[in-house]
């Protein structure tokens, strides 16, 4: 392949050999993968400023034998998150079930945009000490719309067991993490203790930001009910396929713990 071109975001990088770095990115027409950063460590590298996390790039690369080699990046956009601990978290955490959830170099464009889309929804948000519920609320969108697009869209209009359809005005509603979705009362009993009670509000909540336009997301004002059943169905879901939890899980639950 030779020399390549790609946009990517930077989603981590971490120490490699004496003076490299190995970089993990995502881009839109080559998916997530990892490229190596030669002496990108020495304080006066080229390489540097275009490999910090939550850079957006225009990047150069070399194909490798075993890893391929970034020779140079032009910088589109930086997210500079390192000065709000909070925002930092939340990008983190982003970057942790992106890490996760999409195998190496499988090209999804939607998951890139998205990503591109939240960074710059996360910066807009003033003051996150003040208005943590909103980081919350962007946080459940980004969740929600994530497995969505990587394969595991949640069922909300029928029990994922007998197909039934569901009403969400005159029954109570079980949400299975491992089934998928929505179960209706009979089944529930039959799964045991892995379904969790979900109110009718949360639901249609739910329904209703799978359509919405994330730039939106501040016209939708969860009551804190919604939040706390929100909070414990999308994590339970995404440690379901995840299938074991990730670090920076703790640091979440901390930031809402603080409420």
């Amino acid at each position: 392949m030779g020399f390549y071109k790609t946009e990517a975001i930077v989603l981590r990088t971490r120490e490699w050999r004496e003076a490299d770095q190995l970089v993990t990115l995502l881009s839109p027409d080559l998916g997530r993968f990892k490229v190596v950063a030669r002496g990108a460590r020495k304080p006066r590298s080229r390489l540097r400023g275009g490999i910090q996390p939550f850079t957006q790039a225009r990047l150069m690369l070399h194909t490798g034998r075993s890893i391929d080699i970034l020779t140079g990046s032009d910088t589109c956009k930086c997210f500079y998150f390192r000065e709000d601990l909070e925002k930092l978290t939340w990008a983190v955490y982003w970057a942790d079930l992106l890490n996760r959830l999409l195998p190496e170099r499988e090209p999804n464009p939607a998951v890139y945009f998205l990503f591109l889309q939240f960074l710059y929804l996360l910066e807009s948000i003033e003051s996150i000490n003040q208005e943590r519920v909103e980081s919350r609320i962007l946080n459940h969108l980004f969740e929600l719309k994530l497995i969505s697009l990587v394969g595991y869209r949640p069922e909300l209009t029928h029990c994922v067991n007998c197909q039934k359809a569901l009403s969400l005005t005159s029954e109570q509603i079980w949400f299975s993490p491992a089934r998928g979705g929505t179960v209706c009362r009979l089944c529930s009993q039959a799964l045991g203790s892995g379904a969790l009670p979900v109110s009718s509000g949360t639901l249609a909540l739910l329904k209703h930001w799978l359509r919405m336009d994330a730039r939106q997301f501040r016209r939708v004002r969860p009551s804190g009910s919604n939040l706390k059943e929100l909070e414990r169905l999308l994590p339970a879901f995404l440690e379901y396929h995840l299938e074991q939890g990730l670090p920076s899980r703790k640091l979440v639950r901390n930031l809402v713990d603080k409420e």
